[in-house]
């Protein structure tokens, strides 16, 4: 449901395991939770691409790379 969805992704923090949740409700998590985590909490528990790339285009305003030739995570954990 969206409330409980809304309670996961504002507690992404103190608990960021989704394991167990079908992928739709996970890509609904992962592209409304924030992106001023800590980075080991990020880079251990998000795999999903477009978090990332939501990320890159956040916190690198001038990082030019192309959308469909970039791996967004590699990407944003090597400039940070």
């Amino acid at each position: 449901s969206t409330m409980c969805t809304k309670i996961i992704t504002e507690n992404f923090a103190i608990n960021p395991e989704l394991q167990g949740l079908p992928e739709d409700i996970k890509e609904q998590i992962y592209e409304n939770v924030s992106l001023d985590l800590p980075i080991l909490t990020m880079a251990k528990h998000i795999n999903y691409e477009r978090y990332w790339q939501r990320a890159c285009k956040a916190h690198y305003k001038m990082l030019k790379l192309s959308d469909t030739d970039v791996n967004w995570k590699s990407a944003y954990l090597e400039r940070h």
